[in-house]
């Protein structure tokens, strides 16, 4: 598990919009669902774990991308739908905002 795969498939989703929907879909009321987000990336090579993907986030010196900062904000991408979920946060999610 690592932080330098996890900041790799950070830029990877900045790049890809198919990955960017993907990821939306781990953001429900403002929560991100790091351990999801981390299962995707699996899904894609990388391997990292839902803490490293957290701190990919984090602590990335570069600004955050047009899409991240939607994630972040809570806001939707007007292209890309995320589902609402009922059930509580998985344990490896971070309620963002207020």
């Amino acid at each position: 598990m690592s932080l330098h795969s996890a900041q790799e498939f950070r830029r990877q989703v900045s790049a890809s919009p198919e990955l960017q929907e993907a990821v939306a879909a781990k953001v429900s009321d403002g929560v991100i669902d790091f351990a999801g987000v981390s299962e995707i990336g699996r899904s894609k090579g990388f391997e990292f774990s839902a803490e490293d993907a957290k701190n990919a986030l984090a602590t990335q010196s570069d600004e955050l991308s047009d899409f991240e900062m939607e994630l972040v904000s809570g806001g939707q991408n007007s292209s890309v739908s995320t589902s609402k979920r009922s059930e509580a946060p998985p344990a490896h999610s971070t309620r963002l905002g207020p």
